[in-house]
């Protein structure tokens, strides 16, 4: 055979193998048992051969895997760069926790930072919200720039597969759960065109896959959405906009006054102050937060009964109406608050906590993950005396550039309190294949005419 395969693992998946000939082209081998079938550009087999893959030394060569129901990692070496590249598919949290430590300095070093994929965060959620059969987490790697150097992560992308409404279409997703607001990749910063460039070759090829690639709630302004248009223009890919909203950003001003004055009416910031007054005539009113102030596990139960005991315990959308759910939110804020990137805002009457309010940091940015209020008090608008606070404590951090609301769109409140907005988008994009490049350019049509037949 003239090529020679590199890098393909043992497993029990089933694999396909690329390699660049000595004199140029490429071939694939796929394997089902023995002997293989070596198949040329046009997909004729020209050879059989048994073959054992220990007897395979590496040269030049990309191999892709598919996973398996047995299988906890795959590894799937790139064709852009041979040697350079390649691809670790993981379908588990515990497979996911040994590469933790690069997982933590890829989301270090992210061109976008989203709290929702880091460690702390993702991996208790996939124990807790049992993923769809088949999710995996596609992890891009690099070689290090030296020899002796550890391979680099350079971007992760968690992935189910998905029905598109009705129609009978399926799509690689990025996955999220009911309390991720933020479906934006890692990046690595330095290499996030390359990654992107590199996880697309592999959704293009990945034998049996769907031929569309869903990327929900990212970010329309941000640097990954910049990056992912540059290699989607080298890769003259077809992506459709599904849905495009806003939601409130808070970006500090010179001062947190300067701020609320640009932001609230005079009369607004007039009614505030008169209900903070009577809530003073009330008893002793403080603001606390944690970091420093007391102990981190009753920070998070006063959280757990306050939102428990207003309408979201009726509705049964707290928490801890959920002990799953109770737990996740456990685990999150504890893992959080180790690598200092939780805070908790309070307002406290008489010691009493009637707001708190959950902050999530990542990189220059933060995320308003959670807010509770104590309804007994909501004449005096407790959750809107302490966003008042929240705006304070933003023009503290001068390492915090900018707040995400986390927020639905047109959210009544936080609307009339913050004045910028981040525009969000929800994406439908081709792998690159004639079906998926079919599919996503009559997507526009098929849209128009149900929008035309609507009473």
């Amino acid at each position: 055979m003239n090529g020679s395969i590199r890098r393909v693992m043992n497993g029990s998946c089933r694999r396909v193998a690329i390699w660049q000939r000595p004199g140029g082209g490429f071939g694939r081998v796929f394997e089902r048992s023995p002997p293989w079938v070596v198949y040329s550009c046009a997909n004729r087999p020209v050879e059989r051969r048994h073959v054992p893959l220990a007897h395979h030394e590496p040269l030049r060569a990309i191999t892709m895997a598919t996973l398996t129901p047995g299988s906890a990692t795959t590894v799937s070496p790139l064709h852009s760069q041979p040697g350079k590249w390649w691809v670790e598919v993981v379908r588990s949290a515990d497979a996911l926790e040994a590469h933790r430590p690069a997982w933590d300095d890829l989301a270090w070093q992210a061109l976008e930072p989203n709290p929702f994929y880091e460690s702390w965060m993702l991996l208790p959620a996939l124990r807790a919200f049992a993923p769809p059969p088949g999710l995996s987490v596609a992890l891009v790697y690099r070689d290090g720039p030296r020899p002796q150097d550890p391979p680099v992560l350079c971007g992760l992308f968690p992935l189910a597969m998905r029905r598109l409404g009705r129609l009978p279409l399926h799509a690689w997703s990025l996955w999220h759960h009911h309390y991720c607001c933020s479906c934006v990749p890692l990046l690595r910063q330095d290499a996030a065109r390359e990654t992107l460039l590199e996880f697309w070759n592999w959704l293009h090829h990945r034998a049996g896959g769907p031929a569309l690639w869903e990327l929900p709630l990212v970010c329309a302004e941000g640097p990954f959405l910049h990056a992912f248009a540059d290699a989607a223009t080298e890769r003259h890919a077809l992506f459709h906009v599904l849905r495009r909203y806003t939601r409130a950003l808070l970006r500090p001003a010179e001062s947190a006054e300067a701020y609320c004055a640009a932001s609230m009416t005079s009369h607004n910031r007039q009614e505030l102050r008169r209900r903070r007054r009577r809530l003073t005539e009330s008893g002793q009113v403080e603001v606390r937060n944690w970091p420093p102030d007391g102990d981190l596990d009753a920070w998070i139960e006063q959280f757990l009964r306050l939102e428990d005991q207003s309408w979201k315990g009726r509705e049964g959308t707290a928490f801890a109406s959920s002990s799953v759910d109770a737990e996740f939110f456990r685990a999150v804020v504890r893992s959080a608050a180790e690598r200092r990137q939780a805070v908790f805002l309070g307002l406290f009457l008489d010691g009493r906590p009637i707001a708190l309010k959950l902050n999530l940091l990542s990189g220059e940015g933060s995320f308003s993950f959670k807010i509770a209020y104590d309804e007994q008090f909501a004449k005096f608008s407790p959750g809107v005396l302490l966003e008042l606070e929240n705006i304070e404590w933003m023009h503290r951090q001068p390492g915090v550039r900018w707040m995400d609301s986390c927020a639905k769109p047109g959210h009544f409140m936080i609307n009339r309190l913050w004045r910028e907005r981040r525009a969000m988008e929800h994406l439908i994009v081709s792998t690159g294949r004639r079906r998926g490049n079919l599919l996503v350019g009559v997507l526009p049509l098929v849209r128009a005419l149900k929008a035309a037949v609507k009473p």
